[in-house]
């Protein structure tokens, strides 16, 4: 019963009289807790088991959590039990339990994984509101249909799946439990292997009007879907052939734009020459015999249609939702892809674009200024960085015109692409003259001239 600061037992350990303290087997074999200080044995009935105690909800939430890292209760909290005492507030209303939470969707996909019999993944993949799979090796399909299970099981607002090794038809599989779902909002998927089956998964997905209208961010960057679709697969058929409109040639002339309510009267020379002999080419030539015969050859032989691009359903399906964010980047588009895509973005609701290091050539670029940018009253922010521009002033000041004109743009990237000086004068006026331009990148290119550069600072 004393109490003791401080007890000094170095003595007792030097002197060699002292017996050393039994070790542990010695101690449990001699020494015995007395009667009275035994604590009283608790008694149960055999085969009853102890009651089961109720779960202690965490300060935030963590057990109804959704995503990963984020708890909005737990600074509120925190902050509150710092201050001490408050004064009373009213009652809490009690946390819904939900089953759509991490540890529900961590366990379905595990139950998944040993059902389909494939390993775990060894990161495993975050599983919420955020879906995030990234560096993961999928090769198996039925992988696939076991993430696909635990992303069904989650409240997806996001689906992010980067430098993944997986077939087309599991990553179609992804993307449609991702949009089973109602509040899916941002869609990434970079680095893949894609082809048509992840196309018409996106298709068919946009398509219903619950999701077409929750979409808002869609990249598809790195995943090889730019080029045109060789062999038709019997299934899909239907999709490919109601966006056949928009490979169709809609040659652009002032009189269109003034009564679009676009600016006229500004077209640049270039501008004027290339409209001119859009008009040119469409006008028809004198007939002949010989046209004539050829023309009743035509019509006897079936017309054979052009492949379409690999996206052309997706191109289709968005002039009717409200993608606000589309990224193509590193994608190589085919000249079907970039003309799809440059006739529907005027119905489409998209306000950033990006195209860095698409391939695009100096007819892709102005056929996208010409019949995309141009008419597109809604575009923020465009990026074409890195592509394949010759640097000669046609396509660049096709470009810089439709940009000067357009009311909206205040962002443009043009950087690391070939630019030669005599793209001077319209540059000048661009910058003089548009009344939404912020922002505006042009040099950076390896392959151009000390000079040049030197004549475009200036």
């Amino acid at each position: 019963g004393a109490s003791l600061d401080f007890v000094d037992a170095l003595s007792l350990l030097a002197d060699p009289r002292g017996k050393p303290w039994p070790d542990l087997p010695v101690f449990s074999e001699y020494y015995e807790t007395p009667p009275h200080l035994r604590p009283p044995r608790r008694s149960l009935p055999r085969g009853d088991s102890l009651p089961a105690l109720p779960m202690r909800p965490t300060i935030g939430g963590i057990e109804d959590a959704t995503q990963v890292g984020r708890f909005p209760d737990l600074l509120p909290a925190l902050l509150k039990s710092a201050a001490g005492t408050l004064p009373e507030a009213a009652p809490a209303e009690p946390r819904k339990s939900s089953k759509q939470n991490i540890f529900h969707a961590s366990a379905v996909y595990r139950d998944a994984c040993k059902r389909c019999k494939v390993q775990v993944l060894e990161t495993m993949p975050i599983l919420g509101e955020m879906v995030e799979v990234v560096s993961a090796n999928l090769e198996e399909t039925k992988h696939c249909y076991a993430l696909a299970e635990a992303v069904k099981a989650c409240a997806v607002k996001g689906l992010k799946v980067e430098d993944c090794d997986l077939p087309d038809m599991g990553a179609a599989k992804i993307i449609e439990a991702a949009f089973s779902g109602e509040h899916l909002e941002t869609v990434t998927l970079s680095g893949l292997t894609l082809s048509y089956r992840s196309v018409l998964a996106l298709y068919s997905a946009l398509r219903q009007n619950r999701l077409g209208t929750s979409l808002r961010h869609l990249s598809l960057a790195a995943c090889g879907l730019g080029g045109d679709l060789e062999l038709m697969p019997p299934g899909a058929v239907a999709a490919y052939e109601k966006g056949r409109s928009l490979l169709e040639m809609h040659p652009v002339d002032e009189e269109t734009l003034a009564r679009g309510g676009d600016v006229a009267g500004l077209l640049s020379e270039h501008l004027q020459e290339s409209l001119r002999k859009a008009k040119v080419d469409e006008r028809p030539a004198l007939h002949t015999a010989t046209d004539e015969v050829e023309k009743e050859e035509e019509e006897e032989s079936p017309l054979e249609l052009p492949p379409p691009p690999v996206l052309l359903p997706v191109f289709h399906q968005m002039t009717q939702s409200r993608v606000r964010h589309l990224n193509l980047s590193q994608t190589w588009l085919s000249p079907s892809s970039a003309r799809a895509l440059s006739n529907s973005l005027p119905q489409t609701q998209i306000e950033v674009i990006k195209l860095d290091d698409c391939g695009l050539s100096d007819d892709a670029v102005e056929e996208l200024a010409l019949q995309g940018l141009l008419r597109s009253r809604l575009l923020l922010e465009v990026s074409l960085r890195r592509n394949q521009l010759s640097g000669n002033p046609g396509a660049i000041s096709t470009l810089f015109h439709a940009v000067r004109i357009h009311a909206r743009i205040a962002h443009l990237d043009l950087a690391e692409n070939l630019m030669h000086p005599e793209c001077v004068p319209e540059l000048s006026k661009l910058l003089r003259h548009s009344v939404s331009l912020l922002c505006l990148h042009l040099l950076g290119c390896e392959d151009s001239h000390v000079e040049d550069t030197l004549a475009i600072q200036g």
